[in-house]
């Protein structure tokens, strides 16, 4: 360099940044868990306000909420449903896989009561084994199979809320997806994927499981391994329709209490997230501390 003052300054600032760089940060304490809560899902972080739930999935009794209600969409006595809140939704175990019909075809069908001031981009209504399922799509009815599409019916736009609505989606292989909503049709194209194989053997009902719930009531659902014609579904409110030799799972939530049972056989019990995700992912349990803890 030409200029010895120029390069004294530029040698200068680097001495500086070099000396500062050198010297030990202040510390400071981004995560204190003292794990006194005792009961819950919720671990609290004294440092900052960051927190967490104890364990890999985050459920609380306090706030994933699933209840039996005596509204449906008949209105008629001793009719029922049921409905969530947080992350709260019915699981059943499919311990024989009677639910692996990813082969196809596949018509998943349900009457929602969809809670208007609540919404996601992705929601689950029911979904199996991370391999098939039929929930909403910012707002719209999809059909997805997992990993590999959201198969959309972009014709329905959004699904009203506040109002029992029936939704049904007849995916055939090789061919595509029969949209209804309250019977009315539509139908997408889409030839060339298949299901890949289930991951689980989990049925969900108001959510895809875990994550992407739909707060709402629901009821009516069901399941059959085959595409459903139009006037086959049970699209009439006050008339229920029977099930057929395709059916494979249809739960009314007519009981009185959880779980709710399938009408057919196996009767795959129901139960809420809260009751069977900790048994499933090992969530720790509390115990007494030492030292005063």
């Amino acid at each position: 360099m030409n200029n010895p003052k120029a390069f004294s300054k530029i040698l200068s600032v680097a001495v500086m940044v070099a000396t500062l760089l050198s010297r030990p940060a202040s510390a400071v304490e981004l995560f204190h868990f003292k794990f006194d809560e005792g009961s819950g899902g919720g671990i609290t972080n004294t440092a900052t306000t960051l927190s967490g739930f104890l364990g890999t999935v985050a459920v609380d009794p306090a706030t994933d909420i699933v209840a039996l209600e005596a509204d449906s969409p008949s209105a008629q006595a001793g009719d029922g449903s049921f409905s969530n809140l947080g992350n709260g939704f019915l699981m059943a175990t499919d311990t024989t896989r009677v639910l692996d019909i990813t082969n196809g075809p596949i018509t998943v069908e349900a009457w929602v009561k969809i809670n208007g001031s609540f919404s996601k981009a992705n929601e689950g209504i029911v979904a199996y084994g991370n391999s098939y399922k039929m929930g909403l799509k910012s707002g719209r009815q999809v059909f997805t199979l997992f990993g590999l599409a959201d198969i959309t019916n972009a014709a329905a736009g959004g699904i009203p809320a506040d109002e029992w609505v029936h939704l049904a989606a007849a995916w055939t292989p090789g061919t595509g997806v029969d949209f209804y909503v309250n019977g009315n049709h539509n139908f997408v194209a889409n030839t060339n994927l298949r299901a890949r194989p289930i991951q689980h053997t989990y049925l969900s009902m108001g959510s895809e499981g875990v994550n992407n719930t739909l707060i709402g009531s629901y009821d009516r659902i069901r399941i059959h391994n085959a595409a459903i014609a139009a006037g086959d579904l049970d699209s009439d409110s006050a008339n229920p329709k029977g099930t057929y030799a395709s059916t494979i799972v249809s739960y009314n939530f007519n009981e009185a209490a959880f779980p709710s049972t399938n009408a057919l056989s196996p009767t795959l019990p129901a139960d809420t997230c809260v009751d069977i995700l900790p048994s499933l992912t090992g969530r720790p349990l509390w115990v007494p501390g030492v030292s005063g803890d």
